[in-house]
């Protein structure tokens, strides 16, 4: 028994649909990234009014609050 070569899976029309796939994955990246684009911005949060901090012993902090040094154990008044 002779084995028959396999047949050709891909016709002339496999480039093309290989292609469009590819085409159709851009396109929709690049739709995603235009509404990406035009969605609008929270607005920023607001500064504290208070200047004055201290820690919890009562130590001042004011001046580093003033700096925006983070410190976990500064609290504003």
């Amino acid at each position: 028994m002779i084995a028959k070569p396999p047949e050709k899976t891909r016709g002339k029309w496999g480039a093309a649909a290989i292609f469009s796939g590819v085409a159709v994955a851009g396109a929709a990246v690049g739709a995603l990234l235009t509404l990406r684009g035009s969605t609008p911005k929270a607005p920023a949060a607001p500064k504290p009014k208070g200047k004055h901090a201290h820690q919890a012993d009562g130590a001042d902090s004011s001046k580093s609050f003033e700096a925006g040094i983070a410190d976990p154990g500064t609290v504003p008044e």
